[in-house]
């Protein structure tokens, strides 16, 4: 986005000739015939016209919002790959060995951000926002959320959130609760054997409380996890 902040001319200002490109674009796509460009009385204003039969037509300035918490996308050391210089990161990524708790609050974002509708005068042919995958050489690959600078609304929930999490590193205490469960179950099928289960369980006894026999030998065929979980992935 052009940042030149220099005063408008007498012209300029009569045109309303705005320094973002996207705003540009809208002034001309939007500009009715028959038209004459006069000066803007407000903010909310992008640009106003006088139409032929004396009624004032105006193009609506998009909602903007500069996070406080986010930051936006630059180049790193040695990266090969696509730009992303008109996003802001939500601050939130996950990789291939991402455990529990950052899988959950990736999610959550995700789900969010697409609860926000996209602005009905959306001028870009993209999304608001999406969720970018890109190789590395130490985890397989790495994902993180890309949030484009006009997406006001997203801009503000993803803010939010990350300020939340300044205080409370959970996003969804049940959403977790059950991404750690279902990882538990895994870990507890795949990784052990019947022998280890029930060593396991006679070790931490304490954890664990058995409906009947049935419930018991269901848990050390490795049907599911009846321990806790953060216990049992630490």
């Amino acid at each position: 986005m052009n940042t030149d902040t220099r005063p408008l001319t007498d012209n300029e200002r009569l045109n309303r000739v705005v320094y973002s490109e996207t705003e540009l674009a809208r002034v001309e796509s939007e500009r009715p015939a028959g038209g004459i460009p006069i000066p803007t009385t407000n903010g909310y204003e992008l640009a106003a016209y006088r139409m032929p039969n004396g009624s004032k037509f105006v193009t609506p300035r998009m909602k903007t919002y500069k996070p406080e918490r986010l930051t936006l996308w630059t180049r790193p050391s040695c990266y090969i790959g696509a730009t992303w210089e008109e996003y802001f990161g939500s601050g939130i990524s996950q990789t291939r060995d991402s455990g529990a708790l950052d899988r959950s609050n990736f999610e959550c974002m995700v789900a969010a951000l697409k609860a926000i509708p996209e602005p009905a005068d959306w001028p870009h042919d993209c999304a608001c926002f999406q969720v970018v995958r890109e190789n590395h050489w130490a985890v397989g690959w790495v994902e993180w959320i890309a949030i484009h600078q006009d997406a006001a609304d997203h801009l503000h929930e993803a803010d939010r959130i990350a300020a939340a999490l300044e205080d409370y590193p959970v996003i969804d205490e049940m959403h977790y609760s059950q991404e750690e469960s279902d990882e538990a179950n895994e870990v507890w099928r795949n990784c052990y054997r019947p022998k280890e289960r029930l060593a396991y369980i006679r070790k931490h006894r304490s954890q664990f409380e058995f409906r009947g026999l049935a419930d018991l030998i269901g848990c050390v065929r490795g049907n599911y996890f009846a321990g806790y979980a953060s216990e049992l992935l630490s």
